[in-house]
């Protein structure tokens, strides 16, 4: 009794034997059963056949009624002076005895190869003169052994199964693995035995390693894979094969992958040396869409180098935010002056900033300003109140310099898109000094400004200010300064700055309206772009192609068109981020076709010969002319295409018979291309 307290006691039987036929007499023996403080305990022992001892070491015998094989549980309760008790059981198998397991997939003392991930079969022949096969348990166990202690696996049930040997040794400390089976029969009877793997140090393996320049981000995603740091075993590696997860491979040291569509990628590489030793090394590449994401001041990450710093996006789909800290060199401005260029991981030398990971001008973190990241939760600092209601654990702190310029935090878009700022607050640390003004600035203009006071209360801008379009590289710029002349103060700031993509999509709902003889007007649906042109173009005859643009409108009027002439054309849709997207052509026809073509035959028809005219089933075509003929076409009085023969004929004169029985009946022209010119007749179909 120590202290107040009683511990419980410990029960632990002992038995001279544990099967045999029946009658079967077993001694069993409670010596070492124990109570912690010393004390004298009773004993309670029930044999599981409806008889009871309260000796210490008693004797009893089994018996059964047949020869079947009957097991009997043992309990032994022990109990000390203050009523606190413990029990113990042990299973006693009459009429049995225990399975025989022969591991039979291992050779006891093989070896394993080092450094190499290994499965090996677990197989085994087990005997038992009073159980069938289906009657029996199997618990596989693998340990692993190091120096003095050991690993211990789960345990797999499976009476076939695999081991997983992770290859541990040859550094100097002993290691194996030593893998138990257990097989238990249906009366509870156990029979186990083992085998003993050892690290084969006479042959190393070589060891794949390799780093991703990233494992997350936006389709089309380009990582860059180093497999430099791998290391050699017994001899040097000679190869470094990679496949990417995508049906794509290759080879190399080092090797750059882009992955263009989205998706998860299990990345591997596999190294060989001389030896024909291999070792192998995954990674998961993660490719996602652009969608909608946020960036808090809180999850910043300062880094040891240009850029000072980042944030993770809060959803997880790759899109880096990227920070650079500097002095501007004017008073109110943005303009750039020095970058902070020294780093040090450690707490600022004055400890009441609560700041580490500074980058500052000074190494000594003497000289101001600075840039840094609080270490104490929000509302845990000294006089630190935290209302308003905590946006999260960390802050970003900055220090304004000495002379009344901006120590600057700069935020650079990492994506064309919509974006917002929230949640803005900042605090001054101490309750005496310099006034400090924080700012929100883009294009030069204050989006938000706070004046934190000297009750060193968070100060929040609760509104959600609209930052607009943003291209991929813009900038916005988080800025301190003090507004007076006596001590310059740190102040602690906060920020969610969101993020949504521009949809952009290909333009569709093409329409030619208001259509003339020499001019129409063509819209399209709007498809989220910057910026519109129209590349029109005649069809046939003499090309007459133009490229118009719309600006950010989703209509644009040709003028100067050819009359009775079909066209066709196509818009293009400048998106943001400079990304191109096309429409399929679509055609339009203008108007004036029967005067128009008329007066283009004028010229050409003599030329030409057609007869009959009119004619009811057939024409028949007499044409010479100086160059190749490649088309005949039959073209109705509003302009509109009916037939096209392909000729090429090698010929300067051509007789040739037009089937036009289908066609219905009225004034249609002949339109014959021959090189670079057009020639036309008319005739009438009755």
């Amino acid at each position: 009794y120590i202290g107040g307290s009683n511990l419980v006691p410990e029960a632990i039987i002992e038995a001279d034997i544990i099967y045999g036929t029946s009658p079967l007499m077993v001694n069993f023996n409670a010596d070492s059963s124990a109570d912690p403080e010393g004390g004298s305990l009773n004993y309670l022992w029930d044999f599981g056949d409806g008889s009871t001892s309260i000796i210490k070491n008693p004797s009893h015998t089994f018996t059964t009624l047949d020869s079947e094989p009957t097991p009997f549980t043992v309990t032994l309760t022990v109990t000390d002076s203050l009523d606190l008790s413990a029990t113990a059981t042990i299973i006693i198998s009459l009429n049995n005895t225990p399975p025989v397991p022969t591991i039979t997939s291992i050779i006891n003392g093989a070896l394993y190869t080092q450094g190499i991930i290994s499965n090996y079969p677990l197989i085994a022949t087990v005997t038992d003169a009073e159980h069938a096969a289906s009657e029996l348990h199997y618990a596989w166990q693998t340990f692993l052994y190091h120096d003095t202690h050991n690993h211990p696996g789960s345990i797999d049930t499976n009476k076939i199964t695999t081991t997983t040997i992770s290859g541990e040794g040859c550094d100097g400390e002993f290691y194996a693995f030593r893998i138990v089976l257990t097989v238990t029969d249906a009366a509870g009877l156990s029979g186990s035995t083992d085998v003993w793997l050892y690290p084969n140090c006479a042959v190393v393996p070589p060891t794949a390693l390799f780093t991703t320049s990233v494992s997350t981000g936006i389709a089309p995603l380009t990582v860059n894979f180093d497999a430099s740091s791998s290391i050699n075993g017994g001899d040097n590696i000679v190869s470094y094969k990679w496949s990417f997860g995508d049906g794509s491979s290759g080879s190399g040291i080092t090797i750059s992958k882009t992955y263009n569509t989205v998706g998860t990628y299990s990345a591997r590489l596999i190294v060989r040396d001389n030896y024909n030793l291999r070792d192998t090394m995954y990674a998961t590449i993660h490719v996602n869409n652009l969608t909608a994401t946020e960036w808090n001041s809180y999850d910043m990450i300062m880094q040891t180098d240009s850029p000072h710093a980042y944030i993770p996006d809060a959803f997880n789909i790759g899109l880096n935010a990227y920070f650079h800290f500097y002095e501007s060199v004017d008073d109110e401005g943005t303009a750039f002056g020095n970058s902070l260029a020294v780093y040090d991981a450690d707490e600022h030398i004055e400890t009441y900033n609560h700041a580490e990971n500074i980058w500052s001008f000074d190494s000594l973190y003497n000289a101001y300003p600075y840039v840094a990241k609080s270490n104490v939760a929000r509302g845990s600092d000294e006089n630190e109140t935290a209302t308003p209601t905590p946006l999260g654990v960390f802050d970003l702190q900055m220090f304004p310099p000495a002379n009344a310029h901006n120590i600057v935090v700069a935020f650079k878009a990492p994506a064309t898109g919509i974006y917002t700022i929230k949640n803005i607050a900042a605090r001054r640390i101490s309750s005496i000094g310099a006034k400090t003004r924080f700012k929100v600035i883009k294009n030069g203009a204050t989006v938000s400004s706070l004046l934190p006071l000297y009750d060193q209360k968070w100060l929040k801008d609760v509104t959600i200010d609209d930052l607009g379009t943003m291209n991929a590289g813009d900038e916005i710029y988080f800025t301190l300064n003090k507004k007076d002349y006596e001590f310059y103060d740190a102040t602690e700031i906060v920020f969610t700055i969101t993020f949504s993509p521009i949809v952009c999509t290909t333009p569709t709902g093409l329409t030619a309206s208001d259509i003339t003889s020499s001019s129409a007007k063509l819209t399209w649906n709007d498809s989220g772009a910057s910026s519109y042109s129209v590349t029109y173009k005649k069809i046939g005859g003499t090309p007459s192609t133009g490229t118009v643009s719309a600006g950010a409108n989703e209509e644009i009027t040709l003028t100067g068109l050819l009359p009775c002439a079909n066209y066709k054309w196509q818009v293009k849709a400048t998106c943001p981020g400079g990304i191109i997207l096309r429409s399929p052509f679509v055609n339009f026809t203008t108007g004036g076709c029967k005067e128009g073509i008329i007066d283009a035959m004028s010229n050409e028809q003599s030329a030409m010969s057609l007869y009959p005219n009119p004619a009811q089933d057939k024409i028949q075509i007499e044409f010479f002319v100086e160059q190749n003929i490649q088309s005949v076409k039959i073209i109705d009085a509003m302009g509109r295409i009916i037939e096209t023969d392909i000729i090429n004929d090698t010929e300067k004169i051509l007789s040739y018979e037009l089937q036009i029985q289908n066609i219905p009946a009225g004034l249609y022209v002949i339109e014959i291309t021959s090189g670079d010119e057009n020639y036309f007749g008319q005739f009438v179909k009755q």
